[in-house]
């Protein structure tokens, strides 16, 4: 068991650092000065090729995470979100922070499509063996949005980089990229309903050497929020 949970905190380290990767929102800004709130549930599943032979492991990880979101233009909105989580003793937090510009909306509500880019930072830290490790992410995720009266279906590509660092360790940095698809659905006039995945995937070395790299993992991230209308 301890050997799962030492490879469960340096996957998520290495992959994401267990950042949470959600809650941008649809593919549609806030109207000026409008505000939304938001709370979630996610669950995270990496599965780096860690085993003698290069086998695929699968290692798990959960948590909850607010956010807050604010249209400063009718074209532009910032938000910021937290997160905490972990598996047994193990535990990590971070904070994000992101800005949402409209390429393109489309008119009317129903049958209507939108695209926003999302530019996106982020901190995490994981505690293990009481050392903590820090993560800095930088993401770009590109939304298209399929509206249907007051739902959407979101989806799109995304692309980042993640550099870890953590006492006595030399720095590391490496690229990912992957997609998102998410729906919100609205259930109350101001209440939304919003399931998500994302799914990325990093070309990282486990347990390898020169000549015999263990190269790759992906990573998946499922989780369910509310979001409200202020």
């Amino acid at each position: 068991m301890r050997r799962v949970v030492i490879a469960t905190a340096l996957a998520c380290l290495l992959v994401e650092g267990c950042a949470s990767h959600l809650g941008f929102g649809r593919a549609r800004t806030l109207a000026r000065g409008q505000s939304q709130v938001s709370g979630s549930l996610e669950l995270q599943a990496t599965n780096p090729r860690m085993g003698p032979q290069g086998e695929v492991s699968v290692l798990p990880w959960a948590e909850l995470g607010a956010g807050l979101r604010y249209g400063v233009t009718s074209r532009f909105e910032v938000g910021g979100r937290a997160w905490v989580g972990g598996l047994q003793q193990h535990y990590g937090a971070g904070i994000g922070i992101d800005g949402k510009t409209q390429i393109y909306r489309g008119t009317g509500e129903f049958r209507s499509f939108d695209v926003a880019l999302v530019s996106a930072i982020a901190y995490h830290s994981v505690v293990f063996g009481g050392t903590p490790s820090h993560t800095f992410h930088a993401t770009i995720p590109l939304l298209f949005g399929i509206n249907e009266g007051p739902h959407q279906l979101f989806f799109g590509p995304r692309v980042g980089a993640t550099v870890w660092t953590a006492a006595g360790q030399d720095l590391i940095r490496f690229p990912w990229g992957g997609g998102s698809l998410g729906l919100s659905a609205r259930i109350s006039p101001k209440v939304y309903v919003v399931p998500e995945m994302v799914v990325v995937y990093a070309p990282v070395s486990f347990n390898g050497t020169v000549h015999d790299a263990r190269v790759g993992a992906y990573e998946v991230q499922v989780g369910v929020g509310l979001a409200a209308d202020l």
